[in-house]
């Protein structure tokens, strides 16, 4: 019984050591100025690249990203979100797809063939940001956002679900972690890695 239960830890440690790649990011908030109402999102540094793209450009910038649990697609953003990282939303098109409001008004709207990738907040994970595949791609409209504050592009359950991502989101500390999938010796490997820098993390830029 007790070899059993030495068993059992081991593969419990070792579920639990995926590698850890975003580390408690703070949650995003802003005060409307017509309402003088503070506004919270859980955001997320992504780039948006082409769907073939195998490495991103260090010195790509990230968009805010909201995740959305209520939207069941893949991801949604205005026209002025793909322009903003140089991605034509008159070309590389996927049809289109219905997409309802809020209000259940419901439309079809273009798809644009995109890959997300997620950026971490630990700095020797800086230059390795996490491919999010998306299927098959980006649902925008095509106009400009009303508002850049409450019209974010959004990222949904499907493609985060397909990705394998472990999210924990601490509402009492307003911070978000996640985890990336990847055998339990990665996560030791970055562990050791943060050592020496005292488990920092480089704050991010809006």
């Amino acid at each position: 019984m007790a070899l059993v239960k030495s068993r059992s830890s081991l593969k419990v440690n070792a579920e639990n050591q995926v590698p850890l790649f975003i580390d408690s990011l703070p949650l995003f908030s802003w005060v409307s100025s017509k309402r003088n109402v503070r506004f919270w999102s859980v955001s997320l540094p992504m780039i948006a690249t082409e769907p073939g793209v195998e490495t991103v450009p260090l010195v790509a910038k990230p968009q805010r990203w909201v995740f959305d649990s209520g939207f069941t697609g893949d991801a949604f953003a205005w026209r002025s979100h793909l322009e903003e990282p140089g991605l034509n939303p008159r070309t590389n098109l996927a049809g289109t797809a219905p997409a309802k409001s809020a209000f259940g008004q419901e439309e079809a709207l273009p798809i644009r063939k995109a890959a997300l990738w997620l950026k971490s907040n630990i700095p020797s994970l800086q230059g390795t940001p996490f491919r999010i595949a998306l299927s098959p791609g980006i649902l925008f409209r095509d106009a400009a956002e009303p508002d850049p504050e409450f019209f974010r592009p959004v990222i949904g359950m499907r493609a985060l679900m397909r990705a394998g991502l472990k999210v924990r989101i601490d509402f009492a500390k307003a911070r978000i972690s996640i985890w990336t999938p990847g055998p339990w010796y990665q996560g030791v490997s970055l562990f050791c890695r943060r050592l020496d820098s005292a488990f920092s993390v480089d704050p991010t830029k809006w």
